[in-house]
């Protein structure tokens, strides 16, 4: 928060010596600090303040970049049509006074509004006016985000080919600005799982977490990780096992079909450390298991456990009332219809 107290003493500079431009910049700076620090109705008080100030002293486009970071506030707050109201005076101004780049960024914004809205042919229609600007004016990064953004709509449409061709589009560019490996971008309501500059998945957070296309997705969303175990696909008793020394569990119903291909193959298991909890009488034999605590680490409102089930080593997030220590035994139950599988040659979700 050390830049907040530096603008915050340079606001006072400014209303000292009567700059009122300043005093505008200033307050526009420090709520799209509050706006970065997801603290939004932080970010109003100081935009609303800033607002005034850009209009008195006749600051077009700082009025512009206000009413644009007030759209964006108030988009993040649910408040969608205020939202459009601020955008669309943004816009105004930008137009008028030939600011291209923030220009462009207000139609994204609107165009994010309505996407939102679920009225996704403006989406389109902002989103595609916003593009050509990025382009023009080299701004790869948020043409990278506008290009994602189309490609988003086209998906919630049911038209894939033309979204994959979208984030494909996208994909040099990512790599061109030296994205890292394994990053993560929020767009909206979305978020775009990126590895070695190739998308992996698209899709709500809660979509990732729950349903990721791939084992790099499940270990990078979530912390802890996802433990993942090499298990073989066993037939026995009119049912399938996932099978490995120190660990056998029943396949979930939900997930029985799709395993039946891989009989007498090698798949990964993968568990989240929080789906995992201390077995009592009342769990399944078919889902628990037995294990070694190996490291407890108490955090406040939880424990990690690092356990081993046979030479498997597996994270398990437990209530912070359990009493454990190094090297005691521990009987651990696993929820069964958060068990996730993946190929082991594609990596793919099966």
């Amino acid at each position: 928060m050390s830049i907040c107290l530096f603008y915050h003493q340079t606001l006072q500079l400014k209303r000292a010596v009567g700059d009122k431009r300043g005093e505008a910049n200033t307050l526009r700076e420090i709520g799209g600090v509050y706006s970065g620090l997801s603290d939004n109705q932080k970010a109003l008080e100081f935009l609303n303040q800033a607002l005034p100030l850009n209009r008195a002293v006749g600051d077009k486009v700082g009025e512009g970049i206000t009413l644009n970071r007030l759209g964006t506030a108030y988009n993040s707050l649910g408040e969608k049509q205020r939202a459009l109201d601020f955008y669309n005076q943004a816009l105004a101004i930008q137009q008028t006074e030939r600011r291209r780049l923030d220009e462009a960024a207000s139609l994204q914004g609107i165009g994010m509004v309505y996407r939102d809205l679920g009225e996704r042919q403006k989406a389109l229609d902002f989103y595609n006016q916003a593009l050509p600007i990025f382009r023009k004016e080299n701004d790869r990064s948020d043409e990278a985000v506008t290009l994602i953004s189309i490609g988003i709509v086209y998906g919630d449409l049911g038209e894939k080919q033309k979204a994959l061709d979208l984030y494909n589009q996208a994909l040099p560019i990512y790599r061109s600005i030296g994205n890292r490996e394994g990053e993560a971008m929020t767009l909206g309501d979305r978020v775009v799982v990126m590895k070695d500059g190739w998308i992996q998945q698209v899709g709500e957070p809660l979509e990732l977490y729950g349903h990721p296309a791939n084992r790099f997705v499940a270990g990078f969303i979530g912390s802890p990780s996802m433990n993942f175990v090499e298990v073989t696909v066993a037939d026995a008793n009119g049912a399938l096992w996932a099978d490995t020394p120190g660990l056998r569990v029943k396949v979930p119903p939900a997930s029985a079909g799709r395993l039946g291909p891989y009989k007498g193959q090698r798949v990964t298991l993968g568990i989240r450390p929080e789906d995992l909890r201390v077995a009592t009488g009342a769990d399944s034999a078919d889902y628990s298991f037995d294990t070694v605590v190996e490291v407890v680490e108490p955090l406040g409102s939880e424990i990690l456990l690092d356990l081993k089930a046979g030479p498997n080593v597996i994270v398990a997030r437990v209530d912070p009332t359990v009493r454990v220590k190094h090297q005691d035994k521990m009987r651990l139950s696993l929820h069964p219809e958060r068990v996730h599988f993946f190929d082991n040659k594609t990596e793919l979700a099966i």
